[in-house]
């Protein structure tokens, strides 16, 4: 069987030469991936929400079926903290504008514009490190190898999750990784993470264009809310 992956719109751009030469880059990624796709074995879809995404623009059969198998879940647990208790928020993996850099880095300001009792722990990096951590409110480990994870997260304790991704992710390993050490997690309400969450209930979903100071709120207090 063969599996249809994802391609990266730069990659095909370079790959075309120069621009005013070629077709545009989200054209030739369509009929790409459309021969891709037609010539597939099978095309599963991790949920219905990446399902209905495909069927925008292909017309072949979908096979609902998830990527990984099952983890163990259990339901979100927020416990509630202290007005001036310091809530700890951990993001993993690497973070780039579309998992939501800009969000992140907002976020910060505000928090630390707001002397608000929250700080950011990333397990992984960033594409800009050092503007986040001159906002002073957050911390960053570095790269990591996949073994050294569940040590990592043991060693930066934090109160729960945050997936600040902006693009409707088609799974999200890193959802899985938050499962595995039983971290609940606030997502955006878009792609395959919020779907995950939803139907397992380990943690909430939030509007996508959520204001900043509206998701500070959310992520200092997510045991008063529930947004789905």
């Amino acid at each position: 069987m063969r599996r249809a992956g994802a391609r990266c719109l730069p990659a095909l751009h370079r790959r075309s030469g120069a621009p005013e030469q070629r077709r545009r880059p989200l054209d030739l990624l369509r009929d790409l991936s459309d021969d891709l796709f037609r010539r597939a074995g099978a095309i599963i879809a991790s949920c219905q929400d990446v399902a209905d995404r495909y069927r925008r623009h292909i017309d072949t059969p979908i096979t609902l079926g998830q990527w990984e198998p099952p983890v163990p879940t259990r339901p979100a647990t927020f416990l509630p903290k202290a007005p001036d208790e310091i809530r700890r928020i951990l993001l993993i993996g690497a973070i780039g504008i579309e998992k939501g850099y800009n969000i992140l880095l907002a976020l910060a300001r505000h928090v630390a514009d707001h002397a608000l009792p929250m700080r950011f722990v990333i397990i992984g990096y960033t594409c800009d490190d050092p503007r986040l951590l001159a906002t002073g409110v957050v911390e960053i480990t570095g790269r990591y190898g996949e073994h050294e994870l569940a040590a990592l997260i043991r060693r930066h304790p934090c109160d729960w999750g945050f997936l600040p991704a902006i693009w409707p992710e088609t799974w999200s390993y890193i959802l899985t990784e938050f499962w595995r050490q039983n971290v609940p997690v606030i997502t955006f309400d878009i792609g395959a993470p919020a779907a995950r969450v939803r139907a397992t209930g380990t943690g909430l979903t939030v509007p996508l264009h959520l204001p900043i100071a509206s998701l500070a709120t959310v992520l200092l207090t997510p045991w008063l809310l529930r947004i789905h």
